[in-house]
């Protein structure tokens, strides 16, 4: 077995949420008074702490002072109605931990997303017991793409560094695996284009969850 700890992000990598992020994103603009956002320009920012995902966003407004606690608050309040109708597991997810699991492989989550809320998302998808351990964006003082997340989950999963691989679908996850000394696995099918992927240089790129064990369970 290559590697003995995966650690997935969340959005776009186990669940698609592009949808409802981006609609509460451009819902919590407009209400507060700042000017609505392309999508595109959403997307490539997912990933990274809420607090800077919506203050560029907001600061993209001519003249605007955002208060970045505001928007936060307002977002998770529009997302809590958004999100259960419109956020489905990506194809292959649930066969995919599985196998891991049953290879003896330990897996756990290191997302941007709120603790509550992640676990609203396990507790729907009933993909709680797949993992040891999940880790969001406040546990943590510097998130993605700092290293402190990956460290942390790493630590409280009792494995090292060098048997761990970080996988996500975007940029800044493979930052965060980088920085961290650990492999990447990037998937083509969530956020970040594949061009962007691919100039972040991944360890492995796959276009399918279902590729995803292949990649942890392969010898070294």
């Amino acid at each position: 077995m290559r590697y003995r700890l995966a650690v997935f992000d969340f959005d776009g990598t186990l669940v698609d949420t592009r949808r409802p992020i981006t609609l509460s994103a451009n819902r919590t603009l407009d209400e507060l008074g700042y000017e609505q956002r392309p999508v595109a320009e959403i997307e490539e920012l997912i990933g990274l702490p809420l607090a800077v995902v919506l203050g560029t966003l907001a600061r993209r407004t001519e003249g605007a002072e955002p208060n970045e606690e505001e928007l936060c608050v307002r977002y998770r309040a529009v997302f809590k109605e958004v999100a259960p109708e419109e956020s489905p597991m990506f194809e292959g997810v649930r066969g995919t931990l599985a196998a891991l699991r049953d290879a003896g492989v330990t897996l756990a989550i290191a997302t941007s997303r709120s603790r509550e809320s992640l676990e609203k998302f396990l507790d729907q998808h009933a993909l709680r017991s797949d993992f040891e351990f999940w880790a969001g964006g406040q546990c943590v003082e510097r998130g993605k793409p700092h290293r402190e997340m990956l460290d942390l989950v790493v630590e409280s999963c009792g494995h090292s560094m060098a048997e761990t691989i970080m996988i996500g679908d975007t940029s800044h996850d493979m930052e965060m695996g980088h920085a961290a000394g650990a492999d990447t696995c990037a998937v083509s099918y969530g956020m970040h284009e594949l061009e962007r992927l691919r100039a972040a240089a991944p360890t492995h790129l796959v276009h399918h969850a279902r590729e995803i064990p292949a990649v942890v369970l392969s010898p070294a």
